[in-house]
């Protein structure tokens, strides 16, 4: 009979660089003054993406309207 997969030698090892791992993942960025963005800048930024997202879609919803497939009379 198999020990259960917590009892193998490699377990312990193995969840200890999985924590580690996550909690390198969780720390949060150390960044310089000069990489961080004025919030002015970051504002018009999401607002220009935004508009050029709306755009897109009204261009494709535009396009779209009043044109239908093809289809047959039954008679």
């Amino acid at each position: 009979m198999n020990s259960p997969f917590y009892k193998q030698p490699w377990f312990i090892p193995v969840s200890v660089l999985i924590l580690i791992i996550l909690w390198l993942q969780m720390m949060p960025g150390q960044l310089n003054d000069s990489d961080k963005m004025h919030p002015d800048a970051i504002r018009q930024f999401v607002q220009n993406e935004v508009r050029d997202q709306i755009l897109e879609t009204s261009k494709g919803i535009a396009f779209s309207q009043n044109k239908y497939p093809p289809i047959k009379v039954l008679i």
